[in-house]
């Protein structure tokens, strides 16, 4: 496995979740240690970022720079529409508009692959 990926998700579900689906194809790594990622986040291909309240928003703002491809989530819809009007070159929002894992693992199985980290 060559491509690296680290997860930020401080309620830890979507990041198990992932690890379940993809950690045979691709070296996982997740914290909610936001230390950790930013003196980091130069190892990883790409970072999946759920954000869950404002601190989560904060730091996402803070990281963008320091990471190649960031896939984006938040079920909060004010942050929804904060990040749809940021023009965010390295990032890519990821929307579910159901709670149904097998459509959330195609959606980002599809991006994963359009970024070619599996």
């Amino acid at each position: 496995m060559s491509k690296k990926v680290i997860i930020y998700d401080n309620s830890c579900a979507f990041s198990a979740l992932f690890k379940h689906y993809f950690s045979n194809k691709i070296e996982v790594q997740s914290s909610k240690d936001k230390s950790f990622i930013l003196i980091n986040s130069i190892e990883y291909d790409a970072c999946f970022f759920m954000i869950n309240n404002i601190n989560d928003f904060v730091f996402f703002e803070e990281i963008l720079s320091k990471i190649k491809v960031i896939f984006v989530m938040t079920p909060v819809q004010f942050f929804k529409y904060k990040i749809m009007s940021m023009e965010i070159k390295n990032a890519i929002f990821l929307e579910f508009n159901n709670d149904i894992k097998r459509d959330i693992m195609k959606t980002i199985t599809f991006n994963l692959k359009l970024k070619n980290l599996i």
